[in-house]
C-alpha cells in the first residue's frame, strides 16, 4: 500500500458541484476511517448530487438516496484502482447535521464492512456487479442489495 493509500483507501476520488440548497454529509476523512476500520480498499470515490428523478435508473428505490456502493471487478478496467466504488449523494442542506450522524454512525460502517466482504468472494461473484443502494425513507434506513446490476434479485432490508 502507498502512502496516498494509508491516507485515503481508494484509488480515485470526484467530487462534483453542489446544487445551490445542498450539501455533503460526510467528509472524505470520515469515509477513509470507516473503510480502515473494516479492512477496505476499493478503487473509488464520488460526491456527487443525484440530477432529476428522470435521469436516474427508473427503478431507483424511493426515499432520499444518501449512498450508493458497488463492486465489480472487470479485468478490462485495471485502471480504476480496484473492484469496489462509493457514492455519497448531497442532500439538503437543512438536512446534514442529522444524515451527517446516520451516516457515520450506522451507513458507513456497514457500506464499508460490505465492501470488505466483496474483497474476499470467490472470484466468480467478484467479477459480477453487485450494487447496494441506500436511502432515507419516512420509515427510517432502507438499503437494497442487487445482484447483476438489475432488480431481478433485488432485496430489501
Amino acid at each position: 500500500m502507498d502512502e496516498r493509500q494509508e491516507q485515503f483507501p481508494w484509488g480515485r476520488l470526484y467530487r462534483g458541484d453542489l446544487k445551490s440548497g445542498f450539501a455533503y454529509p460526510v467528509r472524505t476523512a470520515e469515509i477513509a476511517a470507516a473503510l480502515r476500520a473494516a479492512g477496505a480498499e476499493i478503487g473509488s470515490i464520488s460526491f456527487i448530487v443525484a440530477r432529476s428523478e428522470s435521469r436516474l435508473r427508473p427503478q431507483r428505490p424511493p426515499g432520499l438516496l444518501l449512498l450508493f456502493a458497488e463492486w465489480h471487478e472487470r479485468r478490462d478496467l485495471p485502471f480504476q484502482g480496484g473492484g469496489g466504488g462509493l457514492a455519497v449523494y448531497g442532500v439538503p442542506a437543512g438536512r446534514r447535521a442529522e444524515i451527517h450522524d446516520l451516516l457515520v454512525g450506522q451507513v458507513l460502517p456497514s457500506a464499508a464492512r460490505w465492501l470488505a466482504d466483496a474483497a474476499t468472494r470467490g472470484e466468480v461473484w467478484r467479477e459480477m456487479r453487485h450494487e447496494r443502494w441506500i436511502t432515507l425513507g419516512d420509515a427510517g434506513i432502507s438499503i437494497e442489495d442487487r445482484e447483476g446490476g438489475d432488480w431481478t434479485n433485488a432485496r430489501r432490508s
